[in-house]
This record gives structure tokens, sequence and C-alpha cells, in this order.
């Protein structure tokens, strides 16, 4: 939810704290929303893993990757190779 705290997303960190004082379901269904995309967008893991619910070919790069239903994948969400412009070398 750090994401919410950046001043790009001030009018979403407004919203969630009104939402936040609800109790109803709708609320709690639009809160839940708003977590799922804040980890979608800066999630602290490195992939994530789910379940194909439909055949699909993926092109990833130069490569195919055909997927069936019921396969499980796991969706690297770090970039290859990483971006950085820190020298580790001391």
């Amino acid at each position: 939810m750090d994401l919410y705290l950046s001043p790009q997303y001030a009018d979403e960190w407004n919203a969630i704290k009104i939402l936040a004082q609800s109790d109803d379901t709708d609320s709690l269904a639009k809160l839940t929303r708003y977590v799922m995309e804040a980890m979608r967008i800066s999630s602290s893991a490195a992939g994530v893993e789910r379940i194909a619910a439909n055949n699909i070919v993926v092109q990833d790069g130069a490569n195919k990757v055909s997927c069936t239903i019921g396969d499980q994948v796991f969706i690297d969400l770090v970039p290859y190779p990483p971006s950085c412009s820190t020298s580790f070398n001391r």
C-alpha cells in the first residue's frame, strides 16, 4: 500500500481513506481492488504464480510460450537483465 502514499497517487489515497471509514461490502470490495492494483504495480515479490484459465500462446521476446488450461504459470516481474545504474564494484 506504500504506492498510494506517493504524491502521484494522492487522489487514490483520499478515496481509500474514505472507503476505510465504511463497513459496507461495496467499500470492502473497492478496497480489495486497490490492494490488488498496488500489488500489481509495485509488488515486493519477484513474480506471481497463476493457473491458466484458457489455452493461449504468449510471445516472450523471440520465443512463443504455449499454456493450456490448468497449467501452473510463473510470471517473472523483474526485468531481465535487471536495469540498475548502481555499481557494486568497490
